[in-house]
């Protein structure tokens, strides 16, 4: 994905992308657009999910780029509960664990 599609923010010692992304191909090509642009980063991604999402599939795509992944959610909202995306999240990472991904 060319990064001039997302928004991105500017600090002093490290950038941060701002994308809307809906599904576990989209994500993977704004990370990969990130990398190639950034490859000597450690990349750190903070998002919610929404309920309807396949989170699983976008989870693992995450803890296998990723440094940290950091959730969030809000009461009343369409995302899910934090809960159900780190449960989502153990069994991604117990399953590229599994497989030496990790």
């Amino acid at each position: 994905m060319p990064l001039e599609y997302l928004d991105q923010i500017n600090a002093k010692v490290s950038s941060a992308f701002l994308d809307v992304s809906h599904n576990a191909p989209a994500i993977e090509k704004v990370f990969s657009g990130i990398q190639k642009r950034h490859p000597q980063k450690a990349l750190r991604a903070v998002c919610g999910f929404g309920k309807l999402k396949d989170s699983s599939a976008m989870l693992n795509y995450l803890l296998g780029c990723c440094k940290a992944i950091h959730l969030v959610s809000k009461p009343g909202c369409k995302l899910a509960k934090i809960e159900e995306i780190e449960k989502n999240a153990t069994i991604e990472a117990q399953k590229l664990a599994k497989h030496d991904v990790l």
